[in-house]
């Protein structure tokens, strides 16, 4: 957020840079501009300012981004190897710390997926070096 831009409408729009996906002001002698990220899932849901430019408000619900899983690292005996072992580990370590077994499912599935994303990240990496 930009405190003080003095900035009317017009110029306001001046602030949207190439990251800048979004930007919300209140315009006036001591308006306030909300500038929203490319790489920020964001979709408006309400928007309150007040006339002197003071203070805005912007609501918005979370867009969950798609992700996909890389088949190819089904191939990869040590990425099998290192999936069995994690899940095998944190199984042991939560599935009796939390009342609910839908919640455990849920942290093992994004755990899972940085556990995946780090293997294909370094995966990258060395493929890289290699040539």
């Amino acid at each position: 957020m930009i405190q003080e831009t003095h900035l009317n409408l017009e110029e306001s729009k001046k602030l949207k840079q190439r990251w800048v996906g979004q930007v919300f002001s209140s315009p006036g002698s001591r308006g306030v501009s909300i500038l929203i990220s490319k790489k920020i899932s964001f979709e408006l849901t309400d928007l309150v300012s007040d006339k002197e430019g003071r203070y805005l408000s912007v609501a918005s619900e979370n867009i969950p981004k798609q992700w996909r899983f890389n088949n190819s690292l089904l191939k990869d005996d040590t990425f099998i190897s290192l999936i069995e072992n994690k899940s095998k580990e944190y199984i042991s370590i939560n599935v009796d710390s939390l009342s609910s077994i839908q919640t455990v499912w849920e942290a093992f599935k994004a755990t899972c997926r940085g556990w995946i994303i780090s293997h294909a990240s370094a995966k990258h990496r060395k493929a890289i070096k290699k040539k």
